[in-house]
Order: structure tokens, then sequence, then C-alpha cells
């Protein structure tokens, strides 16, 4: 699955966004020549809203035996012919609470254990919040991959919230919902940088 994140006003990162410096707009096509600057490029958001559609599109396009399900606005589209009803419309903002939806839709499929590439401790947490509802539907072992390179390390969130102890400690890490379909902010993050986030993460395994 491949979760693509929307681009829309009322992202609560909106505000942040707003406060960097402007990226260059240019009109994306299938014949577009591949940006230079790719930081530039993806600074604008119109920029990424064409190119995340025109990949969606592509991808859909695909003669492959696996199923590759992508993102497309608040639905989602497939390679391969497929139930969607569980995947779309979704109007999760965010794709760090998005995937989640998917993940959701792997358990019902069938799947035991699911892998997450993320980079952002956002899902680290989500992950754990929402573990324990996953493994009621079936889901036994949740991984998430983060960090590149020399820095890749594999985290078992169902390690991390058997070690945590009973289900409302583990979902008090939240000071609002992941169905709120944005942004969430971390309590015990505050005031601290994704480093240290992860740090602390870290500590409980």
């Amino acid at each position: 699955m491949l979760c693509l994140t929307s681009t829309r006003r009322t992202v609560l990162k909106s505000e942040t966004r707003s406060k960097r410096e402007k990226g260059v707009r240019r009109r994306v096509e299938g014949t577009s020549r591949t940006p230079n600057n790719w930081k530039s490029f993806l600074r604008d958001d119109m920029n990424k809203t064409e190119l995340f559609l025109i990949l969606a599109d592509r991808i859909k396009d695909m003669d492959n035996a696996s199923s590759i399900i992508v993102t497309k606005g608040e639905d989602a589209v497939c390679n391969t012919a497929r139930d969607r009803s569980g995947l779309s419309p979704c109007r999760h903002v965010e794709a760090d609470t998005r995937l989640f939806v998917h993940t959701k839709d792997a358990v019902l499929e069938g799947y035991k254990t699911v892998i997450i590439k993320a980079n952002d401790t956002d899902v680290v947490v989500i992950a754990v919040s929402v573990f324990s509802s996953l493994e009621e539907l079936g889901l036994l072992k949740l991984w998430v991959a983060y960090g590149q390179g020399a820095n890749a390390r594999w985290i078992p969130i169902h390690d991390i919230v058997s070690a945590m102890g009973p289900r409302n400690q583990v979902r008090c890490l939240f000071l609002s919902p992941p169905s709120l379909g944005c942004d969430v902010n971390l309590r015990p993050f505050r005031g601290k940088g994704k480093k240290v986030g992860m740090a602390d993460v870290e500590c409980v395994w």
C-alpha cells in the first residue's frame, strides 16, 4: 500500500508550511521533465497534488501479480480487482493516520503481520495506540521500519504494547485521537524534537 499525503488547506500543518520558504510552481503532467530541485518542487502543495494524482494513475495501470493500493485524494485505487469499500472515501488528511485505515483493511483481509515503512515518530505512537484494536481483529505482529541506511531499525509495536500493560494506559499516549484525521498532538513529545521523541519511545523497548 502506498499512502500519499493530502494537501487540503484544513491540514493543521498549513500554518507551519506557510512560514516556510515558498517553492516554485510547475505544472505537473505525464510528460513533464524531472525537477532539478526536488526540495523546491515539493514545497509547493499544488506540485505535490498533481504529482500524486499522476503516480496514483500510473500505479493503478501497472501489470503486477501483487495488489498495490494507492491513495488518490479521498479515494483508493488498486492495480487489481478487489473490494475497496473500506478504504474510500476516506477523509483523513494526513498519511500518518490514513495508513492505519489501510492497515485495518489488510488485517480484515487475513494478514497476521504488517510492516509499516515510516520516518515519523507520530506513526510510531499512533501504531502503539491502535495496536490493541487491530489485535482484536486478528493482527499478531506490527512492525514499523524506521529510519534510513545505518540508522534504520525495526520497531516491534506488538512488544512495546505488551510491555506497556493495560490497553487504557496505552491509549493515554494521545491528547487527540487519530480518528480526527489530522496531525496528532502528542503529549509525551510536547516541546521536544523528533530525535528526542524517538529516544523516549526507544526507552520502552
